[in-house]
C-alpha cells in the first residue's frame, strides 16, 4: 500500500472543503435565526395594529345611535260595533211567472216589446178566433131558440095545458144553449193571453203566426219591486233571529251599492241535510237594479253592539309565533334613571325632597321635550295582542292594548323591539270601517 503524503493536491482539496463546511454552518444557523426573528416581529406588529383598529371600531359601533325610523301612528279607539249574522243567498221576484198558453191556437198578434214594462191585464199575445168566432154565433143562435121555446113553454105551463116534466124539459135546454155559449165565449177569452200582474216582460219566446199548443212557454214575467232575498242561516242562530230585524244585502253585480231590506218570514223547520234553517227577507228596489235569481251577500243586523277597541289593520305584524303591535312610547332619559336611583339610595328626608323635585323637574323637561321633537324622543315597544273581528281597514283588539295607546301603523315591517322613531303623518294611509275599493 502506497503512503499518502500531505503535499497531495487532492489531500489538499479534501482538506481545505471539509475545513470550509464547518465554517459556514454556524452562519447560515444564524440567518435563519434572524429571519424567523424577523417574520414573527412582523406578523406581531400586523397583528397589534388590527387588533387597534378593530378594538376602535367595536368602540365606535357601541357608541353610534342608528336614525330613527319614519312612521305613522294611529291612536288605540273605542268604538261600539254592531253585530251581525253573515250570509249568501239568492234573489226572488216577490211575483213571477212564466206565461204560457191555456189552450192551441196560432198566434194572430203580440202586443209587446221584450224587456217592457206591462200592466195588469194589459192584452199580450192574441190568438186566431174565427173558427170560435162561428162557434159563438152557433150558439148564440142555439141559445136564442131555447129561450124562445121556454117562453112559450112557460105560459103554458102557467095555464096548466103542459105537464111539469115538459117545463123542466124546456128549462134545461135552455141551460145547456147557453153553457155552450159561455164556452165559447170563455174558449175566446182564453186566446187572448193577459198580464196577471203589473211588472217587466223577459225574452219574448214565440213569433208571430206560429202554432203553439196547451204549456208553450210565451214571455216570462217578474214583479221586482219589491224583491225577496232567500238564504240559510245554521240552526244554533235561530236563538238571535226574528221577524223584523233589518239586514244589508250587496251583489258583485251591483257594486258601491248597499239594499236595506227586513225580515218577513223564517221557515218553521230546519232542514235535516245541513241543520240550517231557511230565511226569507223582503228589500226596496225601486231602479229595478236587482234581478231575480242574482247571487248575493247578506248580512242580518242583531239589536245588540259590541264595545271594541280597534286599530288598523296595518298596525299589526302577524307571525306564527303571535301577532304584534308596536306601541309608541316616550324614550327613558339617563337623567331620570339617575334621579331614580339617587332617590333609592338616599338616607335621610331632605335629600329624598329634593331628589323627587329634580325627578319632577326632569320629567317635565321630558315631557316638553318629547312634545317638540317626537323624532328625538320617541320609541317603538312590541307589544303582542290578541286580536278580534276585522272590519274594513280596522280590526278589534281583545287583548293586549289600551284605548288611547298610540301604535304604529304604516312602516311596521322596519321596526325592532325598543327601536327609536320619527312620526311622519303626512304620509298616513286613509282608513275606513267602509271603504271602497276603486277597480277602475
Amino acid at each position: 500500500m502506497t503512503p499518502v503524503s500531505a503535499t497531495d493536491p487532492e489531500v489538499t482539496y479534501t482538506l481545505t472543503t471539509i475545513v470550509a463546511h464547518e465554517t459556514v454552518k454556524p452562519i447560515m444557523k444564524k440567518a435563519v435565526f434572524f429571519a424567523i426573528l424577523g417574520l414573527v416581529l412582523i406578523v406581531l406588529i400586523l397583528g397589534g395594529g388590527k387588533a387597534l383598529q378593530i378594538r376602535d371600531l367595536i368602540s365606535a359601533g357601541a357608541s353610534m345611535q342608528p336614525p330613527p325610523t319614519t312612521v305613522s301612528s294611529e291612536i288605540a279607539q273605542r268604538a261600539e260595533w254592531e253585530q251581525t249574522l253573515r250570509a249568501v243567498g239568492a234573489t226572488e221576484a216577490a211575483q213571477g211567472v212564466l206565461i204560457t198558453a191555456d189552450i192551441s191556437g196560432r198566434i194572430a198578434a203580440i202586443n209587446f216589446e221584450a224587456g217592457q214594462e206591462v200592466e195588469a191585464g194589459a192584452i199580450l199575445i192574441e190568438q186566431e178566433v174565427s173558427s170560435e168566432l162561428t162557434q159563438l154565433q152557433a150558439a148564440e143562435a142555439d141559445e136564442s131558440l131555447a129561450r124562445s121555446n121556454l117562453d112559450r113553454v112557460n105560459r103554458l105551463f102557467q095555464q096548466k095545458l103542459i105537464s111539469r116534466a115538459e117545463y123542466d124539459s124546456a128549462r134545461a135546454a135552455f141551460q145547456s144553449a147557453s153553457a155552450r155559449t159561455e164556452t165559447v165565449r170563455a174558449s175566446l177569452d182564453k186566446k187572448q193571453i193577459v198580464a196577471p200582474f203589473s211588472g217587466r216582460l223577459g225574452l219574448r219566446q214565440v213569433d208571430l203566426g206560429q202554432s203553439i199548443t196547451a204549456g208553450t212557454p210565451i214571455v216570462s214575467l217578474q214583479a221586482a219591486d219589491p224583491m225577496l232575498i232567500n238564504f240559510s242561516l245554521p240552526q244554533y242562530n235561530m236563538q238571535f233571529l226574528s221577524a223584523g230585524l233589518g239586514v244589508r244585502v250587496t251583489s258583485d253585480a251591483v257594486p258601491d251599492t248597499v239594499f236595506e231590506g227586513r225580515i218577513t218570514a223564517i221557515n218553521t223547520e230546519i232542514d235535516p241535510a245541513t241543520r240550517t234553517v231557511s230565511i226569507q227577507a223582503t228589500l226596496a228596489n225601486p231602479n229595478g237594479l236587482i234581478l231575480p235569481g242574482m247571487f248575493a251577500s247578506v248580512d242580518v243586523i242583531l239589536p245588540e253592539t259590541e264595545p271594541v277597541v280597534m286599530i288598523p289593520v296595518t298596525a299589526v305584524s302577524y307571525a306564527s309565533f303571535g301577532d304584534s303591535v308596536f306601541v309608541i312610547e316616550p324614550a327613558p332619559t339617563d337623567d331620570s334613571d339617575a334621579s331614580d336611583d339617587a332617590s333609592n339610595d338616599a338616607s335621610d328626608d331632605a335629600e329624598t325632597a329634593n331628589t323627587e323635585a329634580a325627578d319632577a323637574d326632569s320629567n317635565e323637561t321630558n315631557t316638553t321635550e318629547t312634545t317638540e321633537g317626537d323624532a328625538q324622543a320617541l320609541i317603538a315597544r312590541q307589544q303582542f295582542v290578541q286580536l278580534g273581528e276585522s272590519r274594513g281597514d280596522y280590526v278589534a283588539v281583545t287583548a293586549g292594548l289600551k284605548e288611547g295607546e298610540r301604535v304604529a301603523s304604516a312602516g311596521v315591517f322596519k321596526l325592532r323591539n325598543g327601536a327609536s322613531v320619527a312620526l311622519n303623518e303626512d304620509t298616513k294611509p286613509e282608513i275606513s270601517l267602509t271603504p271602497v275599493v276603486d277597480n277602475k
